[in-house]
């Protein structure tokens, strides 16, 4: 079991990793399709959620990114009973605001 949760904490880290890697050079297809495969390992971790409201958001997919975050906060209350964190409240208000990143 060790081994196991081992493991995926390291293939967690290495898509998150790979998805920021891509983002960097424009590559934000890619990095949503690697950010998605994280979200389908542990979709509790809300920083790929915010990782991916922003690759969606930088990619021109603003929409599918305000639904992520819906997304993010439905699971969240689900299966832990709380919101999303104040950092992921404020990346929704930056999308709501501008059609792209800065």
């Amino acid at each position: 079991w060790q081994e196991r949760e081992h493991l995926r904490e390291v293939c967690l880290d290495a898509l998150r990793r790979l998805a920021a890697l891509l983002g960097r050079f424009g590559q934000w297809p890619k990095s949503v399709q690697y950010l998605r495969r994280a979200l389908r390992l542990d979709g509790l971790r809300e920083e790929l959620h915010r990782d991916l409201m922003f690759a969606l958001w930088a990619s021109g997919r603003r929409d599918e990114a305000l639904r992520q975050y819906q997304a993010c906060k439905e699971i969240l209350r689900q299966e832990l009973d709380v919101e999303p964190l104040p950092e992921t409240r404020r990346l929704l208000e930056r999308i709501r605001e501008s059609p792209r990143p800065p």
